[in-house]
């Protein structure tokens, strides 16, 4: 049967190249991130590399060549996911991962009077899909979506 890690690492680890977007920059509006944050998030076209180290996922998520956001946590456990570059930081968020029916749920509680926000990656067609939503208001949602390379 396997452990969920076993699972997500089969499913879910290696690197991805961005592909395209389906309704993205609306979602982040509806979600409420600021207008000069969606368009650079639209603009960027992101590479993942998610790895596993134990009983720790890593992801890896390069914005822009040279511009690397690290997560490292464990699954079901809240961590702290914030910018050490910048003074003020450019996010400081709450987080929490879960994974069910083949999904990782990333939960997303801005500490900078951001959006609260959820992204649902899910492996279809052989391609990641990070479905982004208000937390518990699927009503507009957003996909970003990658190729394995």
């Amino acid at each position: 049967m396997g452990s969920d890690l076993d699972k997500v690492e089969k499913l879910f680890c290696g690197k991805w190249k961005y592909d395209r977007d389906d309704n993205f920059k609306e979602s982040l509006k509806y979600i409420g991130f600021p207008e000069m944050e969606v368009e650079f998030l639209t603009n960027a076209k992101p590479c993942l590399e998610i790895k596993r180290d134990g009983d720790h996922l890593i992801i890896d998520y390069e914005i822009m060549p040279g511009m690397v956001h690290s997560v490292r946590f464990k699954l079901g456990e809240e961590f702290v996911s914030k910018d050490m570059k910048n003074d003020p930081p450019t996010f400081d968020a709450k987080e929490l991962v879960t994974f069910k029916d083949g999904c990782l749920d990333f939960k997303n509680w801005s500490n900078m009077g951001g959006a609260y926000y959820q992204t649902v990656m899910k492996i279809e067609n052989g391609e990641l899909h990070g479905v982004m939503s208000k937390i518990d208001d699927n009503s507009v949602t957003g996909d970003r979506i990658y190729k394995k390379v």
